[in-house]
């Protein structure tokens, strides 16, 4: 899942973790006009969050401090 929040792009994928189980894993970064990225940020979580889009709000909850 991508969805563009503010000046940030958010990609949302679930991931498979050998000890901890199934989460997920968010990349949230700044799109540069060149094709790069900037300001890169990653967030795991392999508890409480059951959806892709509660991974999402959660990620932009913490991109808003």
């Amino acid at each position: 899942m991508r969805v563009h929040h503010k000046d940030w792009t958010i990609e949302v994928v679930a991931v498979d973790h050998w000890s901890y189980g199934r989460g997920f894993h968010s990349v949230a970064y700044i799109a540069k006009t060149d094709g790069t990225k900037s300001d890169i940020r990653e967030f795991y979580r392999y508890d409480g969050i059951k959806t892709h889009k509660a991974m999402l709000e959660y990620t932009q909850k913490l991109l808003e401090k």
